[in-house]
């Protein structure tokens, strides 16, 4: 059985077909949903209007296998670049993220981020950088995606998750899940019943230069 992971990507594409094609001979552009599927390891193409499935890329081709939280994940959370070409995929289990053209399904590159798991994204609205939590380190790390090499990375709070980039791209927000039962500790703490040891924490950083603005 397949799982997908906790979001799906939708963009508008202008793929080529001669039964899509408009009147003047351009490829018509169809909204198209990127669903990461995490045990399988692949990301699944659906065309929004159909709803019917028009490819899938195989984002674990090595057929790699490692081992972290959770259910089996190796397809945690995706991204397409501003030009429709490129798929970034944050491979969970794999404690990488790696790039792949859209129309090929061919592998671009892979950046080892040498954690535990990889877990959510966000690209930059200019598609220059990707911020990609490193759960089990507590950092976020941010990759050049014209190259796929790491270029910094912010110290956060304790399982960083989610990120997102603001509008006018100035910050990145990171929200940090704190202490779960299901992961495993960094510490020999022994929790008291009803105190949280790790708490929840909200970082927020300038993309630019990666410095802290604030945390809460």
């Amino acid at each position: 059985m397949m799982r997908t992971a906790a979001r799906v990507v939708i963009v508008t594409l202008a793929l080529a077909g001669p039964s899509r094609a408009s009147a003047q001979g351009k490829p018509a552009a169809r909204e198209i949903a990127f669903i990461a599927n995490g045990q399988d390891g692949t990301v699944t193409l659906l065309d929004v209007r159909a709803r019917a499935v028009i490819g899938a890329i195989d984002v674990n081709p090595a057929h790699a296998v490692g081992d972290g939280p959770g259910a089996r994940n190796y397809a945690q959370d995706t991204d397409v670049s501003p030009d429709g070409r490129t798929l970034y995929v944050s491979r969970g289990y794999l404690g990488d993220v790696a790039a792949f053209d859209i129309a090929s399904g061919r592998l671009l590159w892979r950046c080892p981020l040498e954690t535990g798991r990889a877990d959510h994204m966000t690209l930059t609205a200019d598609g220059r950088y990707l911020f990609v939590s490193a759960m089990m380190d507590d950092r976020v790390y941010r990759i050049n995606t014209a190259t796929g090499g790491l270029a910094g990375y912010i110290e956060t709070g304790h399982y960083p998750h989610d990120n997102k980039v603001s509008h006018d791209g100035r910050l990145l927000y990171n929200t940090s899940i704190g202490d779960i039962a299901s992961l495993p500790r960094k510490t020999s703490i022994t929790p008291t019943p009803g105190i949280q040891v790790y708490p929840f924490q909200l970082t927020i950083v300038d993309v630019a230069s990666l410095n802290v603005v604030s945390r809460t």
